[in-house]
């Protein structure tokens, strides 16, 4: 018994220390500085943004100045489930709007409508799905190593 606790507990180790590094390192890839700047709304269309259970995104075509250059985008503002709910809200989105676009520092044609440019939510997918990467290494080693003692005998 105290053995099959060991065990447990090194795979334990294993997923929570793969989680830990999975965490760090893109934690420290993606961008941290990320600057408020206001954007104008050029034109604003709905679009559907995932294949399967459809969502419908409001899109919004902006502009906005950072460091005396202008620069122009296309953001998804808002995701709905319903297309007829997106079409409504569509009309809160008319030319000449202002809203808040963050920019990257490093890169000032990089913009994301998240104050943290969406690195919280990067960092929190990765490491939920390192578990996942870590079964898969671990299955590929299995069968390599099954393979070889196959071929070995």
């Amino acid at each position: 018994m105290f053995k099959r606790l060991k065990q447990t507990a090194l795979v334990l180790a294993v997923f929570v220390g793969a989680m830990l590094i999975v965490g760090v390192l893109v934690d420290a890839v993606l961008p941290r500085h990320w600057q408020p700047v206001q954007a104008s709304v050029q034109s604003a269309n709905i679009a559907s943004v995932r294949k399967g259970t459809p969502e419908w995104a409001i899109q919004a075509d902006a502009r906005y100045e950072f460091h005396g250059r202008v620069y122009e985008t296309r953001r998804d503002v808002f995701v709905y489930a319903d297309r007829d709910v997106a079409l409504d809200a569509l009309d809160d989105w008319p030319p000449g709007r202002e809203f808040t676009l963050y920019v990257n520092m490093d890169a000032p044609e990089s913009v994301s409508v998240y104050p943290d440019g969406g690195r919280s939510g990067a960092i929190a997918a990765a490491v939920i799905l390192t578990p996942a990467l870590v079964v898969m290494i671990g299955f590929i080693i299995f069968l390599i190593r099954c393979r070889r003692d196959a071929v070995s005998t």
